[in-house]
């Protein structure tokens, strides 16, 4: 065999670098030769390159043969069984550049001299089975190397001992030898794992996030369906009430799975917030957190203020700062009621009062109440009830003068009768004008569904569509609400107390305004709005 013309360097030729490219052991682009044959070869070509092997030899379908090359490679040997062997063809290669010649094929020079068969099919059935197999006669000289796809290995080969090599990035380098004999035997080989699996864990909290290698993984819990080499690994996790964790992991490359277990130093304080009055809310940082106790996390090494409110009393408050990691309790005292004073005068006297519902005496009568807002009825047999509302500032002094008129319609009504036919109009105005009571305080609870809260935090659960941003970021968490429940058992007002994401906040929202109507709630037997405080657990899986 002899080399047409030259080694030609095809610049435009994107074949080995753009449309089929392949790379060695080292990830390096391999030369592509295209080698065109003047004349048929009644063997197979061969392509030698020194301590180099060929990677990757492909036959395309016009009779063209690719050979996938390192780009170090300085020679080019090229031979076939019954042919003359070609010179040495020196060469200097580009990674990913195609180099095109031709070899003309002189007469086979070798004759068969018996009918007896000396070769035979070496097939290998590889695991893994995208490794790189590399065939040769010595251990130095590698007849072929091709990268499998499919873990399938067949060569026609003459009989003889053959050496092999098995590659692979996640597994140890296997060699070994093999026969070509006249049984056609599968000869299956197994590479020993050179890889780990990885679980990363954080404690007391899981939601951190998880960077290896400078590549973020997901947030703890995390289980990787990943294989990774040997070697060592930096693992960095992250989260907002944490300090960020750093970790060096070494693999073994055993194949078992690692478990990564981190305890991380909190940025925070854990926090019992008490109030002397168990009614009480009670607010931190200008937030509402419960009534009358409770429990939390607060930004440590910082100042807080923790508040003690109660609708017609003077509020409580001190002012404190914790360090990162402590454990404590706060107390803050009670709320001090704000008084006014109510002088109520009627005509006819001796008519009975009510405020806000309970029976205080007959006028007139001198009453004090709290600051605030307040409904009067006033009764006496023979008149028409009459209902008003007033508002009284701390200190105030009010007289109210209630002029009844005489009832025509000549039935003489008893008190609770006449408040169940005359009070139900300035009822429902009285609803509409008062706050909202919060729901710890309501004697009725609203109801939802024939259930209670739990009922409605299954049908919230049940339309929550977690927003793709915050997948994709990782983010999770608790979104707390406030909303109302109507008197007619609407859900109004519904606002975000304390936050995660943007993302995560507005679907809270959305679906929670979205809720169909309640069974309202009772105060003295009458439909009173109520509101609640409303967690939305976000969490990724």
């Amino acid at each position: 065999m002899s080399l047409a013309g030259e080694v030609e360097y095809v610049p435009e030729d994107l074949d080995g670098k753009t449309y089929y490219p392949v790379t060695d052991q080292n990830d390096n682009l391999c030369s592509l030769l295209k080698v065109r044959l003047d004349g048929r070869l009644q063997n197979e070509l061969v392509l030698s390159t020194g301590g180099l092997s060929v990677v990757k030899r492909k036959e395309q379908p016009d009779g063209e043969i690719w050979f996938y090359v390192p780009y170090q490679v300085r020679n080019l040997i090229f031979t076939c069984k019954g042919y003359s062997m070609m010179d040495p063809v020196p060469v200097e290669l580009k990674p990913g550049a195609v180099y095109r010649l031709s070899i003309t094929a002189d007469a086979a020079v070798s004759t068969v001299t018996s009918a007896v068969a000396s070769s035979n099919y070496l097939k290998m059935k590889v695991y893994p089975e995208d490794a790189m197999i590399s065939i040769g006669k010595t251990p130095d000289y590698e007849m072929t190397t091709e990268m499998l796809d499919n873990g399938i290995f067949v060569r026609l080969l003459d009989y003889g001992t053959y050496y092999y090599k098995l590659e692979h990035n996640l597994y140890q380098t296997k060699t070994g030898t093999v026969n070509v004999t006249a049984a056609n035997d599968i000869v299956d080989v197994r590479m020993e794992s050179a890889y780990n699996m990885l679980t990363v864990n954080s404690f007391p909290d899981e939601g951190a996030v998880v960077v290896i290698n400078g590549e973020q993984k997901g947030v703890t819990p995390l289980n990787l369906d990943e294989k990774f080499p040997k070697g060592d690994y930096d693992i960095r996790l992250v989260h907002r009430d944490y300090r960020p964790e750093e970790r060096t992991v070494t693999l073994d490359g055993d194949g078992s799975t690692i478990e990564c277990n981190v305890t991380m130093t909190p940025l925070y304080a854990t926090v019992t917030c008490r109030s002397d009055d168990n009614n009480a809310e009670i607010w931190v940082d200008q937030e509402y957190r419960g009534t009358g106790v409770w429990t939390g996390r607060l930004s440590g090494n910082v100042s807080h203020v923790l508040e003690a409110r109660r609708s017609g009393y003077q509020s409580q408050s001190k002012s404190f700062s914790v360090s990162a990691g402590e454990v404590r309790i706060e107390y803050v005292g009670a709320p001090v009621p704000l008084y006014a004073t109510l002088n109520i005068e009627t005509e006819p006297l001796m008519a009975r009062v009510r405020i806000d519902g309970e029976d205080v005496g007959t006028s007139p009568l001198i009453k004090q109440v709290l600051m605030g807002k307040h409904s009067l009825a006033v009764f006496y047999n023979g008149y028409v009830p009459k209902y008003e509302t007033v508002t009284l500032q701390h200190n105030e002094n009010r007289t109210v003068r209630i002029v009844l008129e005489k009832d025509q319609s000549g039935v003489e009504l008893q008190e609770d009768m006449a408040e169940k036919i005359s009070g139900y109009d300035v009822e429902v105005e009285e609803v509409i004008e008062e706050e909202a009571i919060p729901f710890q305080l309501v004697e009725e609870k609203p109801s939802f569904m024939g259930g209670d809260a739990n009922e409605f935090s299954k049908w919230v659960n049940q339309r929550l569509v977690y927003p793709e941003i915050a997948k994709e970021n990782g983010v999770q968490g608790r979104v707390t609400l406030q909303f109302t429940v109507e008197s007619d058992g609407r859900v109004t007002n519904v606002k975000v107390l304390r936050g995660v994401d943007s993302s995560l906040d507005q679907e809270a929202v959305r679906v929670v305004s979205s809720s169909p109507r309640w069974t309202p709630g009772k105060q003295r037997d009458r439909a009173v709005r109520v509101t609640y405080t409303f967690p939305v657990i976000f969490q990724l899986r």
